[in-house]
Order: structure tokens, then C-alpha cells, then sequence
């Protein structure tokens, strides 16, 4: 789904929490490099503390997941 599955996005936001910082996050869309960064922010941060938030925070920055995509995060992060 997406080209990315949630074990990959945590990878991901695990590997970018061990690099030097600031990071740049990339994708084509940019749907990818935002689950990587709010994985990350969600795994190191606590924020967002709701699957719910981090839809939102998504969405208002143009990102809407499919509802596989989204089955498979909130279960990986927010089970």
C-alpha cells in the first residue's frame, strides 16, 4: 500500500532519530516523509499522542492515507 508499510515508516523513524540533526525527510508526495517524521516525533516525543492527532496533523498538511495505509500505522503505533 503506498509503496511503504508501517515497519518500514518505523525504521525509518528509528534510523532518523540516530542521525546527526537537523534531517531532511523527502519523498514524490511527501505522504511517506510525513509518516516517517510523525513516527519519529510519536516514538521520541509523545506528540501526536493520538492516532486521530496524527491523521489531522496529516491532513492539514495536505496528506490524506488510505484506509489500509491508516489500518496498518494505528495498528504499528497505536496499538
Amino acid at each position: 500500500p503506498d509503496g511503504i508499510d508501517a515497519k518500514t515508516v518505523r525504521a525509518a523513524a528509528e534510523k532518523l532519530h540516530d542521525m546527526p540533526q537537523p534531517v531532511f525527510v523527502h519523498c514524490a508526495s511527501g505522504g511517506r516523509a510525513s509518516a516517517v517524521v510523525l513516527a519519529h516525533n510519536h516514538l521520541y516525543n509523545k506528540s501526536p499522542e493520538t492516532f486521530e492527532a496524527w491523521l489531522n496533523i496529516a491532513a492539514s498538511n495536505g496528506f490524506i492515507y488510505n484506509p489500509n495505509w491508516q489500518n496498518s500505522l494505528r495498528a504499528e503505533f497505536f496499538p
